[in-house]
């Protein structure tokens, strides 16, 4: 017996879900090196067909392996030609001039504290007094005012600018926000004053996104009118209309760090309990005729506009096209097993935008409703508990147990953190989330009504203040959250190969799984033991570009010393960078300690590997020299060091540089001026010097 056979997208899915991988991953890859293999299986395939019966017979698997060629190869040109097409599109014609552009606010405006951030889907440019078509999308700041705070979505604007590619990430292994938005479609950004734009009256298109946006706006003023504020507001509006402009970082910080974030932002939870709503509210209509089919559609249409509400995120998406499968087998009193519908909206949302591939989100909601599907029911078989509040609490426990599993080798490598006590936080937020929905759902139902809907609006808003004092007692308990973790791709596959192994050993009982899962965990031991002895032998120096300040940092076998101009000021999130950097590479103390107090100084300071004078560093066998304002070099022995650090606008060339200091490397800053850097970087290619601006690259790592 097959069990797969039951599920026949399954085999389609692990062939597709490669071929789009691999197109967005190598876009530019020669696609004949997956056409020429299925010219040769195409050649073969007549010879088998038409040769003996008992060859045919053993080679039958050649038309299998056929078809799964042609659906690896049209998946990979299908998403690799959409990545291309949005580059192409996006990045031509770049250039520093100026020019006027005409297009539509084309997503939900973020009103920010300084810009308000559109994005804006371009329709002409002005060029030499004429208007030409111009088909792109650009992320716009406009510098804010009252005007720009009135800006929604389908308006038409007017404005001047000069758009530019979207920067790289300033820190490496950092929230890749260029990655984010190429991901949508796009590549370009521009800011505005708030005197070169205006909005062009009329024009405006009716769409269903508008409409429910309008629909948004309007039950945000039905939670403001009912005395819903602060952060109670945010945390509210966040969890059941997916507004998130108004939470604050250290709420987020909360949530995150207590593995409560599938609360804050609206997800496939939050679709379900609405459509249990829905399925109560409608369930007389089963005694007419007709009845079922009226109420698939009537929760499809809801459903998909609540979607459009909230702004249509990859989860709330998997979860809509889910439900409305499982609405319609109900109509049609069909039954089908749970992973079908799942493996329907993978494949349809895949098709839609292959990007959903490499979304944070997408990847976090497939494999958590997957931990689900496969893991609850053994977890619930494990204990049986004896009364109602007891298997309620059980049950939340095997769903988060499971969901926990399926995600988190993926919550670490993205976000290097674990929440120890995720079971505790599900058991109390959970049941605490579900009555703030129903609670909310009642408010805005009964919002026309005062005195009814005040009163509500007070339980409401006592219901997410317990909501976020408990998540903040439970962040503050000792040992709440494990920070630091760090895993490559291979380990993170690893993991999961770890996890598959182990679910089919305790199903199977095979001993093949067993030693399978061994080997396994034994190359992942392997991989992180190697890290850690190649930590010991590594020396290798960082120099962070931060808005307020440049930071450079000296690490000798896992231990790290910070100096720079105003490292006793930087911003907590230069902090958290630098200590970001310090998890991946493997060395975790804390970013207090490492902070010598007397590095600002000129005295002589010998720590460790680490050895300095004035503007002169020694670390190991490699020669640093600061070359910064206080810089002298008239009447000096020409130095040799191999890295020139320049820093604090010096007022000096690179030939009078030169002629104090002979090196390997110039490192400057972006203290300088743009015009000192470009002129520098000429000179030093030159003189065949080897040079690296960190405005131009970001972040600079050495290996010394």
């Amino acid at each position: 017996m097959r069990p797969w056979r039951k599920f026949p997208l399954s085999r389609i899915a692990t062939i597709i879900i490669p071929g789009i991988w691999a197109g967005l991953s190598f876009p530019h890859l020669n696609v004949w090196f997956f056409v020429v293999p299925a010219l040769l299986y195409f050649s073969l395939l007549p010879l088998v067909l038409g040769s003996s019966t008992n060859l045919s017979f053993r080679l039958r698997w050649l038309a299998g392996v056929v078809i799964h060629v042609i659906l690896f190869m049209l998946s990979f040109a299908y998403s690799s030609s959409c990545v291309i097409r949005q580059r192409c599109d996006s990045t031509e014609d770049i250039n520093e001039e100026k020019h006027f552009y005409i297009g539509r606010v084309s997503q939900p405006v973020s009103q920010k504290a300084r810009n308000t951030k559109v994005v804006v889907k371009l329709f002409a440019r002005g060029m030499q007094g004429t208007w030409k078509v111009y088909r792109k999308t650009l992320l716009v700041n406009i510098q804010k005012d009252k005007n720009s705070e009135g800006l929604f979505f389908g308006d038409r604007i007017l404005f001047l600018a000069s758009p530019k590619e979207l920067p790289e990430p300033v820190t490496p292994y950092s929230f890749d926000y260029r990655k984010y938005l190429r991901m949508r479609g796009i590549w370009m950004q521009a800011f505005i004053k708030k005197s070169h734009w205006r909005m062009i009256p009329g024009g405006k298109k009716i769409y269903p996104q508008l409409i429910a946006l309008h629909l948004r706006n309007t039950l945000l003023d039905i939670f403001r009118n009912n005395g819903i504020t602060g952060q109670e507001f945010a945390v509210g509006s966040a969890l059941l209309l997916g507004y998130t402009d108004e939470i604050d970082p250290g709420i987020m910080r909360d949530y995150s760090a207590t593995g409560a974030m599938h609360i804050l932002s609206v997800s496939g939870m939050h679709v379900g309990m609405i459509f249990l709503v829905l399925e109560s509210l409608l369930k007389f209509l089963r005694r007419f005729k007709y009845g079922m089919i009226i109420k698939a559609f009537l929760i499809i249409v809801f459903i998909w506009f609540y979607a459009l509400i909230t702004g249509l995120s990859p989860c709330v998406m998997r979860a809509a096209v889910m439900i409305s499968l499982i609405a319609v087998s109900k109509a049609i009193q069909r039954t089908s097993e749970i992973l079908n519908p799942l493996l329907v909206s993978l494949l349809f949302l895949l098709v839609l935008d292959p990007n959903f591939l490499m979304d944070t989100g997408f990847q976090l909601s497939y494999l958590a409703i997957s931990g689900i599907i496969f893991l609850f029911k053994p977890i619930s078989d494990l204990y049986s508990p004896s009364t109602w509040l007891g298997g309620q609490a059980w049950g939340i426990i095997a769903v988060s147990m499971a969901a926990q599993i399926g995600t988190f080798p993926l919550s670490i490598y993205y976000f290097h953190q674990f929440p120890n006590y995720f079971m505790l936080t599900n058991i109390i937020v959970i049941p605490l989330s579900n009555l703030i929905i129903y609670a909310g759902i009642l408010l805005l139902a009964i919002g026309s009504f005062p005195v009814i809907s005040i009163f509500a609006g007070k339980v409401l808003t006592a219901l997410i203040w317990s909501l976020n004092s408990i998540i903040h007692l439970i962040e503050e308990l000792p040992f709440s959250t494990t920070k630091g973790l760090f895993i490559s791709v291979a380990e993170l596959y690893l993991l999961y190969g770890i996890i598959i192994g182990v679910g089919l050993f305790l199903f199977s009982k095979r001993r093949s799984y067993f030693f399978g899962t061994l080997g396994l965990f034994i190359i992942l031991s392997g991989l992180g033991l190697s890290r850690k002895i190649e930590i010991l032998y590594r020396n290798h120096m960082i120099i962070y570009r931060f808005r307020e300040t440049s930071v450079v940092e000296l690490v000798h076998q896992g231990k790290g010393i910070l100096f720079g101009n105003n490292i006793l000021h930087i911003s907590d999130y230069s902090a958290e960078a630098i200590q970001n950097m310090r998890n991946v590479w493997g060395y975790k103390e804390t970013l207090k300690f490492l902070v010598h107090p007397d590095l600002k100084n000129n005295q002589s300071i010998i720590t460790g590997h680490f050895f300095r004078r004035g503007n002169f560093i020694q670390f190991g066998r490699t020669r640093i020299v600061i070359i910064n304002s206080d810089i002298n070099i008239k009447g000096m022995k020409k130095v040799h060091a191999e890295i020139l650090l320049v820093t604090d606008n010096p007022r000096i060339n690179i030939l009078q540089l030169l002629e104090g200091y002979s090196c390997r490397q110039i490192i400057i800053d972006r203290s300088t001026p743009k015009w000192k850097r470009i002129k520098w970087k000429k000179e030093a290619e030159k003189l065949g010097i080897s040079y690296y601006s960190l405005d131009d690259s970001g972040t600079c790592i050495m290996h010394l």
